[in-house]
């Protein structure tokens, strides 16, 4: 009779034996890529549907028969990154006509740093 034995439903009930054997081989299989892999994260998911389905009995008599089909499935996260920056030689401008940003380049620095007296004094 499938392990029934009277007893309320639960995860427990050896009906549900061959669900928690997959879980569980799905679950060992998952540590152990994670551990070949070096990866930090997984998960292991067990998603349970039920229908009732209505059976006669071998007295004729109707019956409601749930029927449990589920799925185990597992995901090992795998990251890769790649990072950069990137600081162009202008600076952002808005078009007014245009409606958008565009680059410009930036006015010539100054090279000479030591202005003697006479320069200082014609910049003033």
């Amino acid at each position: 009779m499938n392990g029934m034995n009277n007893e309320v439903i639960t995860i427990e009930n050896a009906v549900f034996l061959g669900m928690r054997k997959s879980f569980d081989c799905m679950l060992q299989n998952v540590i152990k890529k994670m551990k070949n892999a070096d990866n930090d994260e997984g998960t292991v998911s067990l998603k349970m549907k039920i229908t009732l389905a209505a059976k006669a009995d071998e007295y004729g008599r109707m019956c409601t028969v749930p029927v449990f089909s589920y799925d185990t499935n597992s995901e090992i996260k795998q990251k890769d990154k790649l990072e950069g920056a990137v600081m162009p030689d202008g600076e952002l401008v808005l078009d007014e006509e245009a409606g958008m940003y565009k680059l410009v380049p930036l006015p010539e620095r100054q090279e000479k740093m030591d202005l003697t007296n006479k320069e200082v004094a014609e910049c003033l």
